[in-house]
C-alpha cells in the first residue's frame, strides 16, 4: 500500500505541474530567444526622428559620361545608341531649349537665344544647341550636382553665375561621340552644331567629339 500511495503522490505532483504550465525542463535545454541575438546602440535608447534623408556613394564611376549610348533612356525597350533630340531631353548644365555661342575670350559657352525645337537658327553662325551640348559633355557627377544644388559654381555673384563641368581625367573616364550621316544617325548635325555634313568622297568621314579635361 505504501508503494501505491507513493506512485499516486508522484502522479499528483506531475499533474499539478502540467496544469499550472510550469516548465519542468532545465534552462539549458530551452532554445535561444530573440534577446540572445539583439543589441542596440546606447544612443538609440531614446527614439528620435531620422535626420538623414539621402545617402550616396562617391566613386570613380560618377565621372563617366551620363549618356553612354548603351542605355535605354526613354524606356521603349531599345538601346539609345545615338543622339535623339525628338524623343529625349538631355539633362545637364545647358538649357536644352536655348542655343549657345562659344566665347574664346571668356573660354565658355554663353546663351544667345531660345530654341523651342532645340535647333539653332538656319544658316548657323557658330551656334550650338544646349541639348546637344548636354548630350556631348554631361558626366554623371554633373547631373547629380545640378539636382542637389544647381551645379558646381565657378563664379557666383549677385550679377553673374558660371557653372563649370567636373574635371574629367585623361584616362578611361574620358569619352567620345561620333557623327557620320543623317541616314545613319537620324538627325542633321547642321541643325545642332556649327558643322557641315561629313564628306563622303573620296571616302566616308566622320565628326568625332572628345570629352575630357585638358591639363594646364
Amino acid at each position: 500500500m505504501k508503494q501505491t500511495y507513493r506512485w499516486i503522490g508522484l502522479m499528483t505532483v506531475l499533474l499539478v505541474l502540467l496544469g499550472t504550465g510550469i516548465d519542468t525542463q532545465p534552462a539549458s535545454a530551452l532554445g535561444p530567444t530573440r534577446s540572445d541575438y539583439e543589441a542596440y546602440p546606447s544612443f538609440m535608447a531614446n527614439t528620435a526622428s531620422p535626420l538623414v534623408m539621402l545617402v550616396m556613394g562617391r566613386d570613380h564611376k560618377l565621372y563617366y559620361e551620363a549618356y553612354n549610348d548603351a542605355s535605354d533612356l526613354n524606356e521603349d525597350g531599345v538601346l539609345d545608341t545615338n543622339y535623339k533630340p525628338e524623343e529625349i531631353d538631355y539633362y545637364g548644365y545647358f538649357d536644352s531649349f536655348k542655343y549657345y555661342a562659344y566665347s574664346s575670350t571668356r573660354q565658355r559657352f554663353e546663351p544667345v537665344g531660345a530654341a523651342p525645337d532645340k535647333k539653332v537658327p538656319p544658316g548657323n553662325n557658330g551656334y550650338w544647341s544646349g541639348d546637344f551640348l548636354n548630350y556631348l559633355t554631361t558626366s554623371r557627377i554633373d547631373a547629380i550636382r545640378k539636382v542637389l544644388y544647381g551645379g558646381y559654381r565657378r563664379v557666383d555673384t549677385d550679377t553673374e553665375t558660371v557653372l563649370e563641368r567636373s574635371f574629367i581625367p585623361q584616362d578611361a573616364h574620358s569619352w567620345g561621340k561620333e557623327y557620320e550621316s543623317i541616314a545613319r544617325d537620324g538627325y542633321d548635325i547642321r541643325e545642332y552644331a556649327p558643322l557641315a555634313l561629313p564628306a563622303v568622297t573620296p571616302a566616308q568621314t566622320r565628326h568625332l567629339f572628345a570629352s575630357t579635361s585638358l591639363y594646364p
